[in-house]
């Protein structure tokens, strides 16, 4: 008895042994793969701080350069900060304030360009195209509201008596922004919020305003010619005539005010409009 009972202590014994040998093989396996991970951890830290580094001297050299004279260093520079914009939503949205404050301030500064005297605007004359790095601004961020579905944000733009053709201004906030005596020529404001917008004396040709709030906007002596307004909302907008409107595309969705919806010559354009569909 007193045998089987030493051969099974000698058992245990040994199986003890091995389990604790198990265990502690474990436990430093364990102690080695928690260091690789700590170690990976470090060295992706290290790489995102190298990123950020890169990222933000690219993005300081960029902003930077839109200061630049040469014409071709700021559309260079646009470029470049839309290859940044691709990195985050977040940084999209810090891209599209530079370049929209890059495209007003020289919206500004061209609304003037080269006039001897302030005369020359109450004239009414038409002022020079907007440059091509303006022009390659508004494509761009354009782009960037599309890649991160964000809106711009233009209110109280003053863009009067500027030439603006092949923009697109889509989904943009325009809110009591100024196209004073603009010429505007195959651009589009579509799903755009315009509301309080002062059109007076513009020439719209080809122009999209497909589903933009157009409320109270003013359209006093606006010549249309082939305005896209399906879907439009014009509800209070002043000095809008029957007349601009036969010279749009209109249908049951645009919005109108009573006196203009139950007008017979809008009623027989949107049909005449429907028909041709």
């Amino acid at each position: 008895m007193e045998r089987w009972i030493t051969v099974i202590a000698a058992i245990i014994t040994g199986l003890g042994s091995g389990f604790g040998g198990a265990v502690m093989a474990s436990l430093l396996n364990r102690k080695e793969l928690d260091l690789k991970k700590a170690q990976y951890e470090l060295e992706q830290k290290h790489k995102q701080v190298e990123i950020d580094r890169t990222y933000n001297y690219r993005f300081g050299d960029a902003v930077a350069r839109l200061q630049s004279d040469s014409l071709g260093v700021r559309m260079g520079a646009l470029y470049e900060l839309e290859k940044l914009s691709q990195r985050s939503k977040e940084d999209a949205k810090i891209t599209v304030i530079v370049i929209r404050t890059f495209s007003q301030e020289h919206i500004g500064e061209q609304q003037y360009w080269n006039l001897p005297n302030k005369d020359i605007l109450e004239q009414k004359e038409w002022l020079p195209w907007p440059k091509d790095d303006i022009k390659l601004a508004g494509t761009i961020l354009s782009r960037i509201y599309k890649t991160w579905e964000i809106r711009a944000h233009f209110n109280w733009l003053n863009a009067q008596k500027l030439h603006f053709r092949y923009f697109k201004f889509e989904g943009a906030y325009l809110f009591e922004s100024c196209f004073y005596g603009a010429k505007l020529q195959r651009t589009s404001f579509k799903n755009a919020i315009m509301r309080r917008t002062n059109f007076q004396n513009a020439t719209i040709r080809i122009v999209c305003f497909d589903n933009a709030d157009l409320g109270e906007a003013d359209f006093k002596d606006t010549e249309f010619i082939s305005v896209d307004l399906v879907g439009a909302d014009l509800r209070g907008a002043k000095n809008l005539t029957v007349e601009q409107l036969r010279h749009a595309q209109i249908d049951e969705t645009t919005q109108l005010d009573p006196h203009l919806a139950n007008d017979p010559r809008i009623q027989a354009r949107i049909a005449e409009l429907t028909e041709q569909e």
